[in-house]
């Protein structure tokens, strides 16, 4: 789980990254005036329902995956498609929840890695998340993340040497779960969490 220097670290790691990808990764950063993404007591029972994926765990709280749930930046979605049951703005991005998945219009055509985002629903705290679908890894040497990559059927999506910290995507996000236990028991590994995006820049 991320917990309060590790979310440092987080934040260090993405001011580091190219200016391009800034807007996409802004909301990464814990800032002073954010917005907790609370779900309304009305909305519980939907997300109850459908957060029936893979359990993660965040800061101790059990967080499940919301099926059929998808994550883009603000102003993609059509947001009036009939296909979609639920809807908001987090922070710079539209996050909805289909009837039927992957079949809800978009403004325009875009391909990008926020594509694999999706959201994760704590009934216990009766929050959202989103994941990204990326594990970070702390490594015990750096030089180890290709063969972290090679022996675990990853994608290494960015490395930092430096603070030996590398960030590493799945080919297959049902497996996310199961790659974070296989990793934290690697020898060569410290600590291996799911990169989650907990609070949100208000929307301009």
């Amino acid at each position: 789980f991320l917990g309060g220097e590790n979310m440092k670290i987080v934040k260090l790691l993405r001011e580091t990254i190219d200016k391009s990808n800034k807007l996409l990764l802004l909301c990464i950063i814990i800032l002073p005036h954010s917005i907790l993404s609370q779900i309304m007591d009305d909305d519980a029972d939907l997300f109850a329902l459908k957060a029936n994926g893979p359990t993660l765990m965040l800061d101790s709280t059990p967080y499940k995956i919301v099926s059929n749930s998808r994550v883009n930046i603000s102003g993609l979605f059509n947001l009036n498609d009939q296909n979609i049951i639920w809807s908001s703005q987090l922070g710079n991005y539209d996050v909805i929840v289909e009837s039927i998945p992957n079949r809800t219009s978009k403004k325009e055509a875009n391909i990008s890695s926020i594509e694999a985002y999706q959201l994760a629903y704590s009934e216990e705290t009766k929050k959202i998340v989103i994941v990204t679908g990326n594990i970070i890894v702390h490594l015990k040497n750096s030089s180890d993340s290709m063969g972290i990559e090679q022996d675990y059927n990853l994608k290494l999506v960015n490395n930092f040497p430096r603070i030996n910290r590398a960030f590493f995507r799945l080919n297959n996000q049902d497996e996310l779960a199961q790659k974070i236990q296989q990793l934290t028991s690697d020898i060569r590994i410290n600590d291996a969490y799911f990169e989650m995006i907990e609070n949100f820049q208000r929307a301009q």
